[in-house]
């Protein structure tokens, strides 16, 4: 499945709209693929010209910062529905999630190849 760049830049634009829209925290920095860039308050319009936002920091109101990514459990996080243990225990089961796809369809690509070796000699 091939996914564009620019598909991933609006998605992930349209996550840090709308948690900075709906979050109870402080956003104070955007870090961008490439650079980190401090923030007032930009708008969409230069978000747009910037390359993919790759996290977002928030500040509590008693000063502790969290660094999230700009994805839907991000978003959740940053409304307050789940508690930032929460959001690094959700993302450790995603990237182990990958692994075991990963390691599944490695697994399934070699017992293919086996099968078309034996069925050809």
């Amino acid at each position: 499945m091939c996914v564009s760049t620019n598909a991933i830049e609006h998605h992930a634009i349209n996550i840090y709209e709308d948690m900075r829209k709906q979050t109870k925290y402080k956003i104070i920095k955007v870090n961008f693929a490439e650079n980190v860039i401090p923030i007032n308050d930009p708008g969409t319009v230069a978000l747009e010209r910037l390359p993919l936002i790759s996290s977002v920091i928030l500040e509590a109101s008693d000063g502790i910062h969290y660094m999230i990514e700009p994805n839907e459990t991000g978003l959740m996080f940053a409304k307050g529905e789940i508690t930032y243990t929460e959001y690094l225990r959700i993302k450790q089961k995603a990237g182990r999630q990958m692994v075991g796809i990963f390691c599944g369809s490695i697994v399934l690509f070699l017992i293919m190849s086996l099968s078309l070796f034996k069925f050809f000699f």
